[in-house]
């Protein structure tokens, strides 16, 4: 995998996270107590978005002793998917692509129950 392409992947991830990561962690806090483990949705294993999420799981996964956090990645068919589980709350972060993470934000029809 090119990586320039990981890159930019990541930083879209990272930009889709500080939107819709915070409010959710803190609802889940709050409702909860404290947070030990958080749900990503990815994609297909032989895509992009499975391979960000595998990499943000070891991460994170090999500090858990520092911070308490473990990462659950799993497998979907990809962006639509994801806006549906995400909105649902069936997962706590959700990769996706940018038209789609637009059409979740606007509260379009295919992605709903809107819960954002």
């Amino acid at each position: 995998m090119p990586a320039r392409r990981l890159l930019l992947g990541c930083l879209v991830c990272a930009a889709v996270l500080a939107v819709v990561g915070p409010p959710r962690a803190a609802k889940a806090l709050t409702q909860y107590g404290k947070v030990t483990s958080v749900d990503l949705s990815t994609g297909q294993p032989d895509g992009v978005y499975y391979e960000i999420g595998a990499r943000l799981q070891k991460r994170i996964n090999n500090n858990t002793g520092i911070h308490g956090l473990t990462l659950v990645t799993f497998s979907t068919s990809g962006s639509v998917e994801n806006a549906r589980l995400f909105t649902s709350n069936a997962t706590d972060l959700a990769i996706m692509q940018a038209d789609v993470f637009e059409n979740v934000l606007t509260g379009d029809s295919k992605f709903l129950p809107f819960n954002l």
